[in-house]
């Protein structure tokens, strides 16, 4: 049996997890609950099935990986960090290769875009939650770049909430 390897993260109308200075103060509701759904997004509960969060280096700068206390932190990067912490890893999809193979509970990557795009192209995602929030950047950090591969999801779950569309897929069994 592996680990499952898993990504949440909210993106703009447009394509964008990070607008254009690296914000995310972007990512509210339109403060109209009328199409809620009676589920609501539990952020808590899926990252306590985690016991892993992998994020880019910019993630960490901007001091992402705060919440996570407790978890085992691996950062994408190939700089050598003075905190004690986190781990470091100069090559993710290998990381990721090698943590799927071990026992354990889910892997959460958390981000950046470029962790999410190599994790993603190497088919090594089992379930992605996005969060579709109600604005369009127009430029920023683009969660999906135009690459040659194509990967069938399985829709398992919608929720919305204050007019964020929060989309719970699971890789499509072959």
């Amino acid at each position: 049996m592996s680990r499952p390897i898993w990504l949440t993260l909210a993106m703009s109308l447009d394509g964008y997890i990070a607008d254009a200075q690296d914000g995310y103060d972007w990512i509210t509701g339109q403060g109209d609950p009328r199409l809620d759904t009676a589920k609501r997004w539990d952020f808590d509960a899926f990252t306590s099935a985690c016991d892993t969060v992998i994020l880019g280096r910019r993630c960490y700068d901007l001091g992402q990986h705060l919440p996570f206390g407790g978890k085992r932190i691996i950062v994408g990067t190939r700089s050598v960090l003075s905190d004690s912490t986190v781990e470091v890893s100069a090559d993710v999809v290998e990381t990721v290769k090698a943590l799927r193979n071990e026992e354990g509970p889910a892997v959460f990557v958390f981000g950046g875009a470029q962790i999410a795009q190599a994790v993603l192209a190497q088919g090594l995602l089992d379930r992605m939650v996005i969060g579709i929030v109600p604005v369009t950047l127009g430029q920023g950090i683009r969660l999906f770049e135009p690459r040659s591969i194509t990967q069938l999801w399985t829709l398992q779950d919608v929720i919305i909430e204050d007019g964020i569309v929060i989309l719970d897929y699971v890789r499509r069994k072959a």
